[in-house]
């Protein structure tokens, strides 16, 4: 900020001023900032004497600066003459050395040539190889290639004759005929969890009509001896309670039982809201109710495996092949008996 006088003027906050002569001191400190703004290209240039002009300009409205609101119009005014003379000191060129490039060229012939200044100009043979040999150094890459004396000259162009594609060929193969099957078998037909389902639906079926009435549910789906085996006929019992094909409730003992449903029953469960619950067995409960049922000492399970219950299909079977083979037997044994006894 500019400096005080030696009369004592300058900014001082105490001293009250009158507010026209205020008003006049802002609106020079407004100008005087507008014509920096607008000139500044002008200003920049280091010959150009405006902006120091305007410095003195500031100086001598300082000394009238009584109150804060002038004195920052005077700080902001400061602020942007000091910017355009940073710049003007950036533009300011100080080399004392100037390039001029007669001389220099003047230079290179006598460097070329080997003569003295004010001698023949003229450079021969040697003296452009001197000047080859004496500059190759400040390049760093080769030269690029060009054709001295012309370029090669152009024969006529042979096309390329591109070969005929051969057709394609559209011929329709043989058909391919839709094998159609008459027969499927039981086994492609129904998966095996729907097979099993049915399955211990009828051992259910057969156990209820031994016992005659509702059967244990730990018994019926608890094998004595495999824990997998156990946990796989709860899986497959639960599609049957999901289908309404069996029915689980509490006896009067409180324990769950399990019985098939009549069709009948079946048909009013269907208009009747109908309950899910969740089951969670493991090995400890498992081998618990072993124990406290006394599953452990029945000789079979209610369920048998799919192994077991394989081999007593296939027994079956052939018990009942060896039957009617048996049958067949005494029915051919019994019509030869009969003309034998007619020719007696």
């Amino acid at each position: 900020m500019a400096s005080d006088d030696e009369s004592g003027g300058g900014f001082d906050p105490t001293n009250r001023q009158n507010q026209s002569e205020r008003r006049r001191i802002r609106q020079d400190y407004i100008h005087i900032t507008n014509t920096l703004q607008d000139n500044q290209q002008d200003y920049v240039n280091p010959s150009d004497d405006g902006l120091t002009q305007k410095l003195q300009q500031v100086q001598h409205l300082f000394r009238n600066v009584k109150m804060t609101r002038e004195a920052v119009h005077d700080a902001h005014a400061l602020s942007l003459i000091s910017q355009i003379g940073r710049q003007k000191a950036q533009n300011l060129h100080t080399e004392l050395t100037v390039f001029k490039p007669v001389e220099f060229a003047q230079n290179v012939v006598n460097f070329v040539t080997g003569s003295e200044a004010g001698e023949s100009n003229t450079i021969n043979a040697a003296g452009w190889k001197t000047l080859g040999e004496g500059s190759q150094t400040f390049f760093k890459r080769s030269p690029a290639f060009r054709c001295l004396y012309g370029t090669f000259e152009r024969g006529e162009v042979q096309r390329k004759v591109k070969a005929a594609k051969a057709p394609k060929d559209n011929s329709v193969g043989p058909k391919t005929s839709v094998k159609q099957i008459d027969k499927i078998s039981e086994t492609d037909q129904k998966e095996v969890t729907t097979e099993e389902v049915e399955r211990i639906l009828r051992c259910l079926k057969a156990n209820y009509k031994i016992c005659k009435g509702p059967v244990c549910l730990f018994e019926f789906v608890c094998h004595p001896t495999s824990f997998g085996q156990t946990i796989e006929n709860l899986f497959h019992t639960a599609f049957l309670i999901k289908d309404g094909y069996v029915k689980i409730f509490l006896d009067d003992d409180k324990l769950p039982v399990i019985e098939p449903v009549r069709k009948v029953d079946k048909d009013n469960a269907c208009s009747q809201q109908l309950y899910q619950k969740a089951i969670s067995l493991n090995g400890q409960q498992w081998k618990d109710i072993m124990k406290i049922y006394g599953l452990k000492n029945r000789p079979e399970p209610m369920i048998d495996t799919r192994e077991t219950a394989r081999k007593k299909a296939a027994q079956k079977a052939a018990e009942a092949k060896k039957k009617h083979a048996h049958t067949q037997d005494n029915a051919q044994n019994h019509n030869g008996a009969g003309p034998s006894k007619k020719k007696k």
